[in-house]
């Protein structure tokens, strides 16, 4: 059997005040998302980079000294 309850809602304008801030704290999780998947793709080139110069080291000095 269901027994019907009353259940204490926030005035209207309250309710609105925290959907707003759940809007602008879902944006700024949107933001920092893209921010992430922006480091992380940086942080990739970085490091395919770092290994490129680590392991033809010789190589890497020979361009280095022709283009200056």
């Amino acid at each position: 059997m269901v027994k019907s309850r009353r259940l204490a809602l926030p005035p209207l304008a309250e309710q609105r005040r925290i959907v707003a801030k759940v809007e602008h704290l879902m944006a700024l999780c949107d933001q920092l998302e893209v921010s992430l998947t922006s480091a992380n793709a940086t942080r990739k080139k970085l490091l395919d980079a770092l290994l490129a110069e680590a392991l033809v080291p010789m190589q890497a000095a020979t361009l280095r000294e022709a283009a200056e």
